[in-house]
């Protein structure tokens, strides 16, 4: 990172990233719970999960980035903890497809409820202690949650 009003900056804008990001997940997995209330509707019910793993692969993506800007000390378990989420999720999408039924699908919406809450607890708030110690080296504190 360069001068201080930079570093500044470019914290900021990862934070505020990271945010929308965690609020748009949380989003996409009411919408699995709302459809379940709905009674259930099998295509729509599979696109919410779709499209939660699909916008996580983004995030990913945006959050690795902020690792690497920041030069986050844990970024390869961090990673690794990314690609292991994707790679359950793939299973659990796959397994909607040939094995689950609709009684099912209140376990689906519990897994994924479950993956993003231990991973937030854990390896993202690594990354926001992390952060947190680069704002007070930037004169101020950041909002990363």
């Amino acid at each position: 990172m360069d001068s201080v009003g930079e570093d500044r900056e470019r914290l900021e804008a990862a934070c505020l990233l990271m945010r929308r990001d965690h609020e748009r997940m949380r989003d996409l997995w009411h919408e699995m719970t709302r459809t379940l209330e709905a009674g259930g509707d099998e295509a729509l019910f599979r696109d919410c999960a779709a499209a939660l793993l699909s916008y996580a692969r983004a995030h990913f993506r945006n959050e690795e980035w902020v690792m690497r800007l920041t030069g986050f000390p844990d970024y390869a378990d961090h990673k690794a903890d990314h690609d292991q989420l994707i790679s359950d999720a793939e299973d659990m999408l796959h397994n909607m497809d040939v094995a689950f039924a609709p009684p099912d699908w209140p376990a689906v919406a519990t897994f994924f409820r479950h993956w993003m809450r231990k991973h937030g607890d854990t390896a993202d708030a690594r990354l926001e202690a992390h952060l947190r110690a680069l704002a007070s080296r930037t004169e101020g504190t950041l909002n990363v949650s």
